[in-house]
């Protein structure tokens, strides 16, 4: 019988006769081989190694089959097993052995669970891979230098790397690490570049599709795969990675040769092992680090964004270990390429938002990048700090969003939005909202809680608190700085901010009160804050006001005929305040403005205008606002986008915002009434300062719609008078009857002008003891307005109310120098002359002189002058007689009478101004030589104007002997000085005619104060004078005095800290400034007022322009004010004398303040026309001819027979030379342009009572190398930039009376002033008409009044034709271009008639304001050209078609005053 074949012999195969039979038999010697028993070289298996030698045989390793190559390949590695370590085969045999099993092995990657075929086998070559380790007989072959083995491993690793599945069970990867960890274990301390190649690749692709995953359960099984190698094999790879990763930064030629890794993957590879094994990185950081410093910006990018990755990654520290590192990189900020610089903004935002150990250090670094020159990297750090502050606050540090906040002041009008627009809504989601939670769901909650968040208080654990922010409001008040000139959107975008943003809409009223409450307290501690919000308030209140005004014309205009001559004037007036209410208010930034504005005036809708009509009230309902913006721009949507865009501009800008309307203010007052009535007197003075605040603005809203809020603060005025003992001075302590004196007096005439009356007689009894008995001097003054605001008008309604007022403030014991309550009386006194002036002169007893005439002189005579005794009044047996208190000591005596004799000088000068502004107005034409006595003429005018400039001639000291002696000290002085300084001011308002009383040596007396050491007294004469100048505050609307204007010179602040050069002064800031301002306003305005009266001179006949040139304007066109400066100039001590080609010029601080205090006029002069200001060659010929051919005359005081040494004219002509060159300097500065010196061929007058001809002086101009002056002029240094402001029209009289003095002015006739200038060679240009003035008519609207005037004004107001009025003649002395009123100051910003009613013996006039405005605003406002007359834009037109075919006036066809 044959023996049969041993199933593991090479025999056992080869007889196999088909394939299938050969399958058979391979799974028969896999089965066979599988055994345990079996042993290679035994006596029982003595064919073994054939077999294994015919298994390597490429008919099977690479048979066609399959199944054959499956089933050898896995008795090849049973044979590897069985053989182990040393396998049966060469290395060519064992190569190709290792490639048949990776073939195999590869289709594991496509089965992925035991019910696919095969997938058992597959299964088992990798599990035998991991357990038995076979691929160490690789890692042996490689170590021996062989190519083909290494070559196969790499295979192998990039198989078992790649073939585990997302489906597979978790034994595939752990096998497939095995297997790879168990090669890598095999190897020395070298592993082959290309086993790490393959590992570190498949980690560079990252863990998923997501690059920035960072999540492992995403990640792709390859990723894993490599990750679990790396953390098994972490010790071992250590050196090898981080050689080869730092051969490739370094550009390791071999390196680089031997790896597939290019250098751009390497940024990827390290950012991945510092996630999986951040210690193979140890020796690679700071290699890649070093990397930062390399010349290409590609490069340095790449090191940016993967060492900005290690930093901010939330698993990594590398930052920390690596503080070095961290240092480099974060100077990467400073990198000069941009796109650098973006990556590192942010990847220090992700830092902060991860990274808390590192938050400092990228604070500092973000906050440098928000210094950064390009705009773009600044917007992107403030939107993504905003960004991630909303999420969480607590990850960015208070420095940073203080910051942010600085970035609201940036020039870039999106960046400085953005910055505004990211802290208010950080600052209501993080702390607005979550401190108002509890008050707004229970409005009835306790007072303490509305306590507690009103006023900033302590939280306890709130949850979403960041106490941090409270001051993101003060930096968003502060932003409504901007104008609409300067950057409108913002100015829109943080009126939105505050109406609707910094507190959440949806709350309650309550809430919303202590919110505003809170916002308040924020912001209390800055007045610069506090001032914006309160300008920006009378802004709104203004706006309101004026969209009233153009709702009222207009409707009045649709009462008459269409096309008739009072419809076109009414049309006109209308449309002339819809242009006042754009230009000032609501920008419209449209190259079809006028036509979007013809069209919405001429709308059709009815509804349209009724909708507008309801905001304009300040206590209409939110729902009113809701409507209007919801409703207005559908209904002119037809008109286009521009124009509804406007009209939710305006509702935006003149509706209430929610934050503050009557309701809130009705809460406020509630609240403070209720905090009274809880002695929380600290916080009841903090609502009633936000009442205070609204109804400065709003006086209407402190009534609210039903007189509910001004009842609840007269009951709280009512009961706070009720106080005493501790309470009573803890109310005291907080202004609480302060405050509420003066809300009601803003609020009274509100009151009054409806049905909000109050009838309580215990009210009214409470402001008379106000007055007389225990009130300060400015609770008296209040008590005083609120009763005249209250009582009716008329002479006997007057004098019966105010009657029992006057009695008791003028009973001899309280009206005596030795009462306490002087200062307090003479006060209520004052008020009472101005509020009162028929009750305050009335007859009281049947005396021959009333109580008020007897207060007037006691004011003068017994307490200034010191003339009388202590009460000048009479004790009348029904005097009400004030209860003594206790006995005081000689020494107390002595120490009140020197508190109060400078509060009572004070108070006297007050009452003495108030009485004589209340007079009617002066007429210097009519008065005739008279000597008498009363306080009521002339005489006793110029006895307080003396007085008041004795005071500043003697540095404050009274003139009584008696307070002569007591008020020596600083502050006594110093009270007295601004009295009688702001009292001139005052007395010289151009609407009374008075200030002739003040002489050449008064003004200059007056100059004094504007140099004053004391900051109280410079910033309030600076103050007045600039309200004075523009028709604000207490002054009227009317032309001032061109020597007030030249005052503004001396307002100037020293450069630095250099008071000596500027005669003392104390630097006041931006009070200086603003009168600077103030100035340039008052330039414009004068320049309208002169085409006003250059358009009635024109009607008056043949000889009214004439007049007009020769008279009128030296009175009123600006640039004559130039002489009044440099005469003040020169007789000011500190001036210095530089002689001409003296080089001291440059380095004397004297000569340096002189050109600055020379610019407060002169730039004011030239900018007020825009770049092509074409007045510098005349302002250049006044000081031509003021210097060269004029000197100063001695100042000489009325009651003097010489002048005094300070005073002599000569010394001053001295200066004047040195002056006038700093003037001449400061000119040419001004020189851009050809245009800029385009001759004026026109007289130039010069003041006499100032200047006289100097002996040999020539009044021909002299030539001038303007090349050379102008390039010397050129280096010197540049002072600081101003802001244009908005310029309007003063009022002036039809019937002033002018009179012509020859004497008044030089004139030089200039026939040869082309030779002050080389002639320059021009390009054609618009030719200015000098011969008439130095003003703009700039949009043809005054063409169509002056065609119009004759025929329309006359119909039309009832008034005379300016045609037919009689010629007049013109004073040369300034200020008789007025329509005064007396007794009443209407506000200078409003446009439209006033009247009012003289005090007795006076007569009633009216005044006609008219308003012109002037913007220049490239970025969002279209340019408003300044209007000389009534009506602008398509209203101009209309008329002018209207009047084509009706009589024209005499002067119409005449050339305008300045085409622009």
């Amino acid at each position: 019988m044959v023996k049969p074949t041993p199933t593991l012999s090479a025999a056992f195969l080869e007889s196999a006769a088909s394939k299938n039979e050969l399958v058979k038999k391979l799974k028969s010697v896999h089965s066979a081989l599988s055994d345990d028993d079996v042993e290679p070289n035994s006596a029982a298996y003595p064919s073994l190694d054939g077999l294994a030698a015919y298994l390597v045989k490429p008919k099977l390793l690479s048979h066609k089959d399959k199944e054959v190559r499956l089933f050898t390949s896995l008795c090849c590695i049973e044979v590897f097993y069985l053989y182990a370590p040393e396998p049966p085969w060469d290395s060519d045999e064992i190569i190709a052995v290792f490639e048949q099993i990776i073939s195999q092995l590869s289709n594991l990657a496509h089965c992925h669970s035991s019910s696919q075929t095969n997938y058992a086998m597959y299964f088992h070559i990798l599990e035998q891979l991991a357990n038995v380790k076979i691929g160490v007989v690789l890692v042996e072959l490689t170590r021996q230098g062989d190519e083909n083995a290494l070559e196969q491993l790499a295979e192998l690793t990039r198989t078992l790397l790649t073939l585990v599945h997302k489906d597979h069970p978790q034994e595939v990867m752990n096998h497939a690490v095995s297997a790879i960890a168990a090669c890598i274990d095999e190897f020395d301390s070298t592993i082959p570049t290309a086993i790490l190649d393959e590992v570190l690749l498949c980690v560079a692709r990252g863990p998923s599709a997501d690059a920035n995953a960072e999540n492992n359960a995403t990640a792709t099984p390859a990723y894993m795969c490599a990750y679990n190698v790396i953390k098994r094999c972490e010790d071992r790879l250590s050196t090898p990675v981080a050689m080869l990763m730092n051969g490739l930064l370094d550009g390791n030629t071999q390196i680089m040769n031997d790896t597939q890794i290019s250098q751009d993957a390497v940024w990827g590879i390290v950012f991945e092992l510092h996630r999986i094994a951040p210690s193979l990185l140890t020796t690679v950081i700071g290699n890649v680090a070093s990397a930062l410093q390399v010349e290409e910006a590609d490069r340095r990018l790449r090191v940016v964004k993967l060492l900005g990755r290690l930093f901010y990654s939330p698993t990594s520290d590398v930052g920390v270990k690596f503080a070095s590192c961290f240092r480099q990189w974060s100077d990467r900020i400073k990198d000069v390429d941009v796109t650098i610089r973006k990556q590192m903004a942010r990847c220090l935002v992700k830092i902060l938002e991860n990274k808390a150990d590192l938050r400092q250090s990228a604070t500092k670094s973000l906050i440098a990048l928000l210094e950064d020159p390009v705009t773009d990297i600044r917007i992107e750090v403030v939107h993504a700090i905003c960004d991630l502050a909303s999420e969480d606050p607590s990850k960015v540090r208070e420095e940073l969003l203080q910051a942010i906040g600085q970035r609201v002041s940036s020039k870039s009008k999106t960046e400085r939005k953005d910055a505004a627009t990211g802290l208010a809504q950080i600052y209501q989601t993080h702390y607005s909202k979550p401190k108002l939670v509890e008050i707004n769901e229970n409005e009835d909650c306790n007072i303490d809680t509305i306590i507690k968040v009103s006023m900033n208080l302590e939280m306890d654990n709130v949850s979403g608190v960041h106490e941090s922010l409270a001051w993101i409001p003060t930096v968003i008040f502060q932003a409504l700085c901007y104008n609409d000139t300067v950057d409108s959107d913002m100015r829109s975008r943080v009126i939105q901010i505050v109406d609707d943003v910094l507190l959440p809409k949806s709350l309650s009223s309550t809430a919303r009160t202590a919110g505003l409450a809170m916002i308040i307290n924020s912001i209390k501690d800055n007045d610069n804050a506090l001032k914006w919000l309160s300008k920006f308030l009378s802004e709104r209140a203004e706006a309101q006001s004026a969209l009233a005004a153009y709702l009222e014309a207009r409707e009045t205009s649709r009462g008459f005929s269409t096309g008739s001559a009072e419809y076109l004037t009414a049309n006109v007036d209308a449309e002339e305040k819809l242009d006042l209410l754009v230009n000032k208010y609501v920008p419209l930034d449209d190259p079809k403005k006028s036509d979007i504005l013809n069209k919405i005036h001429t709308h059709k809708d009815k509804t349209l205008f009724k909708i507008m009509e309801s905001i304009c009230d300040s206590n209409h309902s939110p729902s009113a606002r809701v409507k209007a913006l919801d409703e207005l721009p559908k209904r002119v949507s037809s008109l286009g986008a521009v124009a509804a865009s406007w009209m939710k501009t305006l509702v935006r800008r003149v509706s209430m915002g929610s934050a503050l309307q009557f309701d809130t203010i009705n809460h406020c007052a509630m609240l403070a009434q209720e905090c009274f009535g809880e002695e929380e007197f600290y916080t009841s003075s903090h609502f009633l300062d936000i009442v205070k605040l609204a109804t400065t603005a709003f006086p209407k809203i402190g009534q609210g719609n039903k007189g509910e809020c001004f009842k609840t603060l007269t009951e709280f005025f009512s009961e706070t008078r009720k106080l005493s003992g501790k309470a009573k001075d803890e109310a005291e302590d907080n202004n609480i009857v302060s405050s509420l004196s003066k809300i009601l007096a803003a609020i009274a005439p509100s009151a009054s002008a409806t049905s909000t009356k109050t009838d309580d007689k215990q009210f009214q009894d409470e402001l008379l003891r106000l007055c007389v008995k225990d009130g300060t001097p400015e609770q008296a003054k209040d008590a005083v307005h609120v009763m005249a605001a209250l009582v009716a008008k008329g002479d006997k309604a007057e004098l019966s109310a105010f009657s029992p007022l006057l009695k008791a403030l003028t009973a001899p014991q309280r009206l005596a120098l030795n009462n306490e309550r002087c200062v307090a009386i003479l006060a209520a006194l004052a008020a009472l002359a101005a509020t009162a002036p028929l009750a305050f002169e009335g007859g009281g007893g049947g005396s021959s002189e009333g109580r008020g005439v007897k207060a007037v002189r006691f004011a003068l005579e017994s307490v200034i002058l010191g003339k009388r005794g202590a009460s000048i009044l009479a004790t009348d047996d029904d005097d009400e007689m004030d209860e003594e208190g206790p006995a005081k000591s000689a020494k107390e005596k002595a120490a009140l009478e020197k508190k109060l004799a400078s509060a009572r000088i004070v108070s006297a000068i007050e009452l003495l101004v108030a009485h004589i502004r209340s007079l009617p107005k002066y007429n210097k034409k009519k008065e005739v030589t008279n000597t008498s006595d009363e306080v009521s003429a002339p005489a006793h005018t110029k006895v307080v104007f003396s007085t008041l400039v004795r005071i500043l001639e003697d540095d404050g000291l009274p003139p009584s002997t008696r307070d002569r002696k007591i008020c020596t000290d600083a502050k006594s002085k110093a009270a007295i000085r601004r009295a009688a300084g702001i009292g001139l001011i005052q007395l010289c308002d151009p609407a009374g005619g008075r200030d002739c009383f003040l002489d050449v040596k008064g003004w200059h007396t007056l100059s004094r104060s504007f140099t004053d050491s004391n900051s109280a007294v410079r910033e309030g004469v600076v103050e007045q004078l600039s309200m004075m100048i523009t028709g604000q505050g207490s002054f009227s609307a009317v032309a001032p005095s061109l020597r007030f204007l030249a005052l503004t010179v001396l307002c100037a602040d020293a450069d630095g800290n250099n008071t000596v050069a500027n005669g003392g002064a104390v630097n006041i800031g931006k009070r200086s400034t603003a009168a600077r301002s103030a100035a340039l306003q008052c330039v414009k305005t004068l320049r309208n007022t002169c085409d006003q009266i250059l358009l009635q001179c024109k009607a008056r006949g043949a000889g009214g322009e004439a007049m007009f040139e020769s008279q009128v304007k030296p009175a009123v066109m600006p640039e004559f004010s130039l002489p009044y400066a440099l005469n003040l100039l020169a007789f000011r001590s500190e001036t210095p004398i530089i002689k001409d080609g003296s080089k001291a010029a440059e380095s004397d601080a004297g000569y340096k303040q002189l050109r600055r205090r020379l610019k407060w006029l002169l730039e004011p002069l030239i900018q007020s026309l825009g770049n092509h200001a074409d007045n510098i060659s005349f302002l250049l010929r006044v000081t031509e001819l003021v210097g060269n051919s004029f000197e100063c005359v001695d100042i000489i005081g009325a009651d003097e027979e010489e002048a005094q040494d300070d005073m002599k004219g000569a010394d001053a002509s001295k200066k004047l030379t040195t002056v006038c060159k700093a003037a001449r300097e400061a000119l040419l500065k001004y020189v851009k342009t050809d245009d800029n010196l385009a001759p004026y061929p026109a007289p130039v007058q010069i003041p006499s009572q100032m200047f006289k001809k100097r002996e040999g002086g020539q009044f021909k101009a002299t030539k001038v190398d303007l090349i050379k002056e102008r390039k010397r002029i050129s280096e010197m240094q540049d002072d600081d930039d101003m802001n244009m402001g908005d310029d309007g029209g003063f009022a002036m009289n039809e019937d002033d009376d002018f009179e012509v003095r020859e004497t008044e002015a030089h004139v030089d006739d200039m026939t040869h002033a082309a030779d002050l200038v080389k002639s320059p060679v021009r390009k054609a240009r618009r030719m200015t008409n000098w011969n008439v003035s130095p003003i703009g008519s700039p949009n043809g609207r005054n063409k169509s009044i002056n065609k119009s005037l004759n025929t329309s004004a006359s119909s039309a107001s009832g008034r005379q034709p300016l045609s037919q009025a009689p010629l007049v003649k013109t004073v040369i002395k300034v200020n008789r271009m007025d329509t005064s009123v007396d007794g009443s100051h209407s506000s200078f910003s409003k446009s439209g008639s006033s009247t009012g009613k003289k005090r007795k013996g006076g007569k009633k006039t009216t005044a006609s304001v008219d308003e012109s405005f002037d913007f220049d605003d490239n970025e969002n406002v279209a340019t408003a050209n300044t209007s000389t007359g009534k009506g602008s834009g398509s209203a101009a037109k209309k008329a002018k078609k209207a009047t084509a075919t009706k009589p024209k006036a005499k002067a119409a066809g005449r050339r305008s005053v300045r085409a622009r």
